[in-house]
């Protein structure tokens, strides 16, 4: 009876996990072109790498690693980044309007001059994140980590 309860109630959440492995061809699209909008790339490992300016507005990163990437100046609007690791991202000047950050780590990540307008930033953790003319979801503009 506690194994149907538990279906009943987590099940619902374990089902989405399933269609989130990241398509092997979109991998090598934005390796290979710095861009792949609309992609699928769920649970990819792009720790490290450098996808400064990448284009990808509107791609699936849920749950994806990209611990210490480069992301600066990089096309990120609706993208879904729910889950996604970016401790230690360089997102200076990224656009993320309209992103999906809930619950996103963006732990000591650099945000000057990002765009997050419309983001959803619910249970994102931005601890020792640092802001300096960064454009909030409210459209507000936050300045603390300036030089």
């Amino acid at each position: 009876m506690r194994y149907v309860t538990f279906l009943i109630v987590f099940g619902p959440l374990l089902l989405p996990a399933a269609g989130n492995a990241y398509e092997s061809a979109s991998l090598n699209k934005l390796l290979d072109k710095d861009q792949c909008g609309q992609c699928n790339l769920a649970g990819a490992i792009l720790n490290g790498k450098n996808l400064s300016a990448a284009k990808l507005a509107g791609a699936n990163l849920f749950a994806a690693d990209l611990e210490n990437a480069n992301l600066t100046k990089a096309d990120l609007d609706g993208s879904n980044l729910i889950g996604a690791d970016l401790q230690g991202a360089n997102l200076s000047g990224a656009d993320l309007h309209g992103a999906k950050l809930t619950g996103t780590i963006l732990t000591d990540a650099n945000l000057t001059g990002a765009n997050l307008r419309q983001a959803s930033l619910n249970e994102a953790i931005f601890q020792g994140a640092r802001f300096c003319h960064t454009v909030m979801s409210d459209g507000t503009t936050r300045n603390n980590g300036c030089p």
